[in-house]
């Protein structure tokens, strides 16, 4: 059970950069694979607002989240990250070998800014 405080203590709620080094929010939760008679493995990394109303919430609010996010139109309002793109872990935060416009990690940020944000009259 030790190794699995590390790892939360490790790279949960860490910061995570792309490729270009652009700030892309953190980690709020870690994928774990089970495997019979081995270790667990570290599968994934999830980052969006319904992963962290899991955590702080539960499973029956990112339920809500998501079902309340596809009746709105937000493409996936979690975002899993293979942990095959992670390239470095440094105490400031995780690495990504990829460009994090092109996941779904800001989903509900670009639905605010395209339906509400645009929409009012001092956000010319």
């Amino acid at each position: 059970m030790r190794r699995k405080h590390q790892l939360i203590g490790e790279i949960l709620d860490d910061q995570v950069y792309d490729r270009n080094g652009k700030n892309s929010g953190k980690v709020d939760g870690i994928v774990l694979v089970l495997r019979k008679g081995k270790p667990p493995r570290v599968a994934a990394l999830e980052s969006g607002l319904a992963v962290l109303v899991r955590r702080l919430l539960g499973a029956r609010a990112e339920a809500m989240m998501i079902a309340v996010g596809k009746r709105l139109g937000v493409r996936e309002p979690r975002a899993r990250i293979d942990w095959k793109h992670v390239t470095k872990i440094e105490p400031l935060g995780l690495h990504l070998d990829l460009d994090i416009t092109k996941t779904d990690v800001y989903a509900w940020e670009h639905w605010l800014r395209e339906h509400v944000m645009k929409r009012l009259p001092f956000a010319r």
